[in-house]
């Protein structure tokens, strides 16, 4: 077998090799800088062919070394027991280690890249080190764009093939394709091997958009912070079922907390990802795409975002969920400012109302209640537009049967939409009561 000796390592040097995807090598060499800090000795990474000018563009690798094709399958098929020690070749990678940490990331609220620090050693909340793209790789993704006709900053480049998660159809990103086209945008597809990997990232950031199935290039594009809008498209697993049946799951009710989120580095970013399953998903999915906040907005700051992890009760999540999904039906053109967080929710919701069946009139209810909400909070913001009850407004004297039914209007939808929302805080409440959430919403009227 392989060992660091045959690479040339020498017994000083640590030996990481990372043979499977592009994600995975870019996760690794995003360790090498706290790595080679930790333990003062050079880093050598090992790589198949194709990924060593990426893992050398990241602080930290010495140097890297090709390993031959033929010894990557013996490789990847051997547990590797301990840590990386200086002479060693060490496989770094979640099916080579005797801890399956990978279930880390599926079952707890661990990133990729605490997992890949367990892997070699390191405290899991290690900072993954940005890669330093050299300037003869980005001249030359520049003029591949020119070659290309690449319309700078309005195109999308299609990215559909994933090894690691299921495929989505062929079809899908045809038609996915012509649509984009047809809204303004340029696009340009992503064959396996066409767009050379070490300017890769470069390119994406003159055409300005890049879209593809949750695969390591995408990661790669994440964790590299280059300035791009950036969509993924997630497809339902397919988990085995008894007596040979398989039924699709929408990825978010297997996995809740790694596949709405870029946990890339344990943090949220600004990207927009949808979930595509079957064909009478497509046309929703590809509106979701060509209408979001990516086609029509700035490109997003490619940094981690700042969010809160709070609690939330079954009637708040059930209220909060109800007004968003009516905002989006109701202010169109501001839908995908949205779409984030009702993706996020929404399979929450779904997990609650089968776990207590009972609370589903009540959630109709709910939903019907700020549905009429909406309604009549229209009519009073259209009345405040027009300064009713503001500053120097009275009743005209010339008008004043007018002036009165205004105003008895005014004070009537006022009332109800007191009522309204007098029940709804009740039907949270009861929702509460129902799931024992131990929470009560606190109203003076009460």
């Amino acid at each position: 077998m392989l060992t660091a000796a045959h690479l040339g390592i020498a017994p000083h040097e640590f030996a990481i090799a990372s043979l499977h995807g592009i994600g995975d090598t870019c996760l690794v060499a995003g360790h090498m800088k706290v790595f080679s800090n930790t333990h003062q000795h050079p880093v050598v990474m090992a790589v198949r062919q194709g990924h060593q000018e990426v893992a050398s563009m990241f602080p930290g690798v010495s140097r890297t070394v090709i390993v031959p094709e033929y010894e990557i399958a013996p490789l990847t098929n051997t547990i590797t027991v301990g840590v990386p020690q200086p002479g060693n070749l060490f496989v770094a990678h979640p099916s080579t280690v005797p801890a399956r940490l990978d279930h880390c990331v599926a079952h707890g609220r661990m990133s990729d890249a605490a997992m890949y620090a367990l892997i070699l050693g390191l405290p899991p909340q290690s900072r993954l080190a940005l890669p330093s793209i050299p300037s003869d790789k980005r001249e030359f993704a520049h003029a591949l764009a020119s070659a290309l006709g690449i319309s700078p900053g309005r195109t999308a480049v299609l990215v559909p093939h994933a090894n690691s998660w299921p495929p989505i159809d062929n079809i899908f990103w045809e038609q996915l394709r012509a649509k984009l086209h047809s809204v303004g945008w340029w696009v340009w597809v992503n064959d396996p091997g066409t767009l050379p990997l070490p300017c890769a990232l470069p390119f994406l950031e003159v055409a300005g958009w890049v879209i593809g199935a949750n695969c390591g290039f995408m990661q790669m594009a994440v964790q590299s912070g280059i300035q791009c809008r950036k969509t993924i498209l997630s497809r339902a697993m397919y988990p085995d079922e008894p007596h040979g049946e398989r039924h699709p799951l929408p990825i978010t009710r297997i996995w809740p907390d790694y596949s709405m989120f870029r946990k890339v580095d344990g943090y949220q970013y600004d990207i927009e990802e949808f979930r595509v399953d079957g064909p009478t998903s497509w046309p929703g999915a590809i509106a979701a795409v060509t209408q979001g906040r990516n086609a029509h907005g700035p490109v997003p700051d490619p940094g981690p975002l700042l969010f809160m992890d709070v609690q939330m009760s079954p009637g708040e999540l059930l209220d909060r969920l109800s007004i968003m999904e009516i905002k989006q039906a109701r202010l169109p053109s501001k839908a995908q400012h949205l779409a984030t967080e009702v993706t996020r929710l929404a399979p929450l919701r779904e997990h609650l109302l089968r776990a207590h069946p009972e609370i589903v009139t009540l959630a109709q209810e709910l939903r019907n209640l700020n549905d009429q909400a909406w309604t009549l909070n229209e009519v009073l913001i259209t009345d405040y537009q027009h300064n009713v009850g503001g500053p120097g407004w009275h009743v005209v004297q010339d008008s004043i049967v007018d002036g009165l039914t205004h105003v008895e209007r005014h004070v009537r939808t006022a009332y109800e939409a007191h009522h309204c929302n007098r029940r709804r805080v009740e039907v949270r409440n009861d929702i509460d009561a129902h799931c024992r959430a131990g929470h009560v919403e606190v109203k003076s009227y009460r």
